[in-house]
This record gives structure tokens, C-alpha cells and sequence, in this order.
């Protein structure tokens, strides 16, 4: 006896629920990104006032999984004066290899009603994050819409041939061919 379990194919209700699934899936992905995107967007459009600023520090944050894998990611610490008073920032967005330098010097963009906020237009970080999952959301819900619209168009049981000639021979047997003999009398 084999230890595994011989599967049955997939219902036709199982894959449209699996395509449903990973449609939802999708959305969630392109959600999630189109709003990473959307406040970058508005952090740029709130971020008026233009100073220059400096990468102070680059600090490293090391993530686990339980392979034991380590990813270690720098997120940039940026000091900039606005109104004569010094601010120090954290990018909450990180990179690996480091997308800035200690000691680098940059265009900070500073929000006039709230001087914490800041927008940094050399920073490509967190509209890469943003754009990849919009990408990877958006090409999961195609594939899956596509492939339910070709489930959706196939017919719900397909013949074998001993099923489409079984049904030959009893549309056979119901028709009724006129009788040759009834045109000669």
C-alpha cells in the first residue's frame, strides 16, 4: 500500500475557487502597493520646502526566518536643518547593497506643518517596494482572471469517445429514415 494518497483531478468548482482565491490574493498585493505608492505621492506633494541634508548614519536592521537565513537591510538616518532647528530622520525603507553613504549629501524635501516629515527624491527605495507588489498583484489577477475565463468557456464534462458514440447510436435509433417504397405506390 502506497503511503500517499492518489488525488483526484480538480473539479471544475475547485478551480474556478482556487482562480477566485488567488484573484483575491492579487488584489490584496496591488492594494498594499498602490498605497506604498499613494503616500509617497503625498509625502511629495506635502514636502514643499528644500534644504540640503546628510546621511548620518546608516543603520542596520538583520531579519530571520527559520532557516536561519539572515537579510540585513540599511536604512539611511538623515539630519537637515529647518527654521534653524537640526532634525534627524530614519528612511523606513531599507536597501541591500545600501543605496546611500555615511557622510553623503542630498536634497531633502521638508513638509512645512510638520517638519518630521520629510520626502527625499534621491531615495528609490520605497517606490520600488510600492511598484513591485502593484507588478506582482497585477500579474497575479490577470493570469488567474485568464485562466478562469478558459475554464469558465470550456464545457462543464467533456465525451469520451465511447460517451459521443454512444449518443451517435441512439440518435440513430430515434431517427426516422422515410421508407423508399412509400414514393413508388
Amino acid at each position: 500500500m502506497s503511503r500517499y494518497r492518489s488525488s483526484k483531478p480538480m473539479t471544475r468548482r475547485g478551480k474556478i475557487a482556487l482562480c477566485v482565491f488567488t484573484l483575491i490574493f492579487g488584489l490584496i498585493f496591488a492594494t498594499v502597493g498602490g498605497v506604498v505608492i499613494g503616500g509617497y505621492i503625498g509625502e511629495k506633494n506635502r514636502c514643499t520646502f528644500e534644504t540640503q541634508g546628510v546621511v548620518v548614519e546608516l543603520k542596520a536592521y538583520t531579519t530571520s526566518s527559520r532557516k536561519s537565513s539572515h537579510r540585513t537591510s540599511y536604512h539611511p538616518v538623515y539630519s537637515y536643518e529647518y527654521n534653524g532647528q537640526t532634525y534627524t530622520h530614519t528612511d523606513q525603507v531599507g536597501s541591500n547593497p545600501p543605496a546611500f553613504t555615511a557622510g553623503q549629501r542630498l536634497t531633502i524635501m521638508v513638509n512645512p506643518d510638520d517638519p518630521t516629515e520629510i520626502y527625499v527624491p534621491d531615495s528609490k527605495a520605497g517606490w520600488f517596494a510600492g511598484g513591485a507588489f502593484a507588478a506582482i498583484g497585477l500579474v497575479v489577477m490577470l493570469v488567474s482572471f485568464i485562466i478562469m475565463i478558459r475554464i469558465l468557456k470550456r464545457p462543464d464534462k467533456y465525451m469520451t469517445i465511447e460517451d459521443e458514440l454512444k449518443e451517435y447510436s441512439r440518435e440513430r435509433e430515434q431517427t426516422r429514415y422515410p421508407d423508399p417504397d412509400d414514393y413508388f405506390k
